[in-house]
């Protein structure tokens, strides 16, 4: 008796089509119909909680294992991740992106220094973990490191190198306070424009994680630096839109285009377009970022809007995606926009601070076990 009411249950309340939701939800979010969503996989799996395995920042979930599954979506010839579980599906991002993470300050109200933590997370804004404690600035660089200020007290500064798959880090250097960072490919090079005392002058100073030594260099004569870069292997800073290269000589005005991408809303795509990220107001005077590509000849494509976001910096990633952050109110956030689809997918939200990205594969979804 007990069994026929349990199979009547199950009549009445079919178990529900997770890779159909997975579908819906993803169309949705790219303006696609259903029917161009299709199912690469789906295996079936159990999961360690309720967030299952793509937990997100300050989200609680439910302690419990969790039968769902792993489910491999593709649109316009890109795949996407979903994890599902009971009735519910979970957005894991575009898998060509894998190899990103996002990197974040996250608010500590009790440090008194006013110092937050170092996170990172997936780019779909997923399974966050901690960096680094007590940073108030960072530059992400290569080999999965990452540059950063921790204030000390009213007056003082420290610089760390932090190793985002260790989570190692240890300290570099010490002054009153520090401007713009870069860090090269290697994340091994590294340099500041920093003060060494209250009162004092800008200089940049420069060194090498692996040697241990730091030096300092008078800055370009009359200029106030906004941005360190390095170069094929050269350290490069810009005022505004003019770039100063470091030589043996010194600095040398070397000129006034970015090579590849400008932060500030600028990428060369190829030898005839531009993108341009840009702000506008919308048709109910918000805010809005437009997103274009800009032929030589002067003409402009839209690829995107973003209704309500302030633009504040952008930076590409990889196969056609860029990373696009702003403020909304205020709120700080981040979006993936694919410019060859036209789509925009937001990523996190929230007191962010500035959000870059890191070339290290973040963490992934994880289940307990596999389910036959």
């Amino acid at each position: 008796m007990a069994l026929l009411s349990c199979l009547a249950l199950m009549a009445a309340f079919p178990a529900p089509d997770l890779e159909g939701l997975a579908r819906n939800d993803l169309a949705a979010k790219l303006g696609l119909k259903p029917a161009e969503v299709r199912v690469v996989e789906s295996k079936p799996v159990t999961w360690p909680d309720g967030s299952l395995g793509l937990p997100r920042p300050g989200e609680m979930a439910t302690m419990a294992l969790v039968p769902g599954a792993l489910i491999t979506l593709e649109a316009k010839g890109r795949r996407f991740r979903y994890a599902a579980g009971g009735s519910a599906v979970k957005y894991g991002g575009p898998i060509e992106l894998d190899r990103f993470s996002l990197l974040y300050l996250e608010p500590n109200e009790s440090d008194a220094n006013l110092n937050g933590s170092l996170m990172r997370c997936s780019v779909a804004g997923t399974n966050p973990q901690t960096v680094l404690s007590g940073v108030s600035s960072f530059e992400p660089g290569g080999k999965g490191r990452v540059l950063a200020t921790r204030r000390t007290s009213r007056s003082g500064f420290e610089l760390w190198l932090a190793d985002g798959r260790s989570g190692q880090a240890r300290r570099l250097h010490a002054a009153s306070s520090y401007g713009p960072l870069a860090l090269d490919d290697q994340g091994s090079r590294w340099a500041a424009v920093a003060r060494a005392r209250i009162g004092g002058g800008w200089d940049v100073v420069v060194g090498d994680a692996s040697k241990g030594a730091a030096q300092t260099l008078d800055g370009p004569e009359g200029v106030l630096i906004d941005r360190l870069a390095f170069h094929n292997g050269e350290l490069s800073a810009r005022s505004g839109r003019s770039w100063w290269l470091r030589t043996e000589a010194g600095w040398e005005k070397v000129g006034t285009e970015p090579s590849e991408y400008d932060e500030r809303g600028w990428m060369m795509l190829n030898r005839s377009f531009s993108l341009s990220v840009s702000n506008a107001k919308g048709k109910d005077g918000a805010p809005e970022t437009v997103v274009e590509k800009t032929h030589f000849s002067g003409g402009s494509t839209p690829v995107a809007k973003i209704n309500g976001l302030e633009f504040r910096r952008m930076e590409p990633l990889a196969g056609g995606w860029i990373l696009v952050c702003g403020k909304r109110g205020e709120q700080d956030e981040a979006w993936l926009v694919q410019i060859d689809a036209g789509w925009s997918l937001p990523a996190l939200r929230g007191r962010l601070g500035s959000v870059r990205a890191l070339d290290l594969p973040a963490p992934q979804p994880r289940p307990v076990a596999d389910r036959p």
